[in-house]
């Protein structure tokens, strides 16, 4: 969760980890408010969905998730992850793939 902050304007910001770019450094968003809640709920939506969902491919959704739950999931656990992540059939669909395709493709064959 976002810890607000009070700046000197008075307004609150909150800073949201969004996830690693392609060098492993971290990245963050900025949400500013005029009230410590405002701040705090602003964030909270953030948080929970990650930017650019639509336009997501598996893979990418994929790696979105362990980024965002590391700090939660055992060591173990993102390890696991981290090699079904890795095998080698899910590395083309993970190229290839748009999650809403993928999603689609899911709810038809149910």
């Amino acid at each position: 969760m976002a810890t607000p902050k009070k700046l000197p304007s008075g307004r609150w910001r909150c800073l949201i980890y969004v996830g690693k770019d392609e060098n492993g450094k971290r990245k963050y968003r900025s949400v500013t408010a005029d009230t410590k809640k405002e701040a705090v709920e602003r964030a909270a939506q953030i948080e929970n969905r990650p930017q650019n969902a639509s336009k997501m491919t598996v893979g990418e959704a994929v790696r979105h998730y362990i980024d965002i739950r590391e700090n939660v999931l055992s060591p173990a656990t993102v390890r696991g992850y981290e090699k079904i992540f890795a095998v080698k059939n899910f590395r083309k669909l993970r190229k290839k793939v748009g999650l809403r395709a993928a999603i689609a493709e899911r709810k038809r064959r149910l």
